[in-house]
């Protein structure tokens, strides 16, 4: 999986933003993959990386959401957001977002 390098991408952005004071933005439904798995591994540092950018710049960002619903999604689904069945604890997306804090 090839990364986007999600702070580049977001300057575009909050430039425009800044452009006209007033505007602000909110991410919606990204996902990122699972560090631990081979082809992943910068995953966690681009969520790191787009965390960081959006608490530098809080004045144009009024938050975000990761995408991956609940139950909808297959228990292998790489981005699902849901405690295991078993109520073993978290799954390793769900761990990724939550050190994103």
């Amino acid at each position: 999986m090839r990364s986007r390098k999600c702070c580049s991408a977001l300057k575009p952005f909050q430039d425009w933003c800044r452009a006209k004071p007033g505007r602000v933005g909110f991410l919606g439904e990204f996902a990122f993959g699972d560090p631990t798995v081979a082809g992943q591994e910068g995953c966690a540092t681009e969520m790191a990386s787009l965390n960081a950018q959006m608490n530098q710049n809080r004045d144009i960002w009024l938050g975000w959401s990761a995408w991956g619903g609940g139950r909808r999604w297959s228990r292998t689904y790489p981005f699902r957001l849901q405690v295991p069945d078993d109520n073993t604890g978290i799954n390793p997306y769900m761990q990724l977002l939550m050190s994103a804090g």
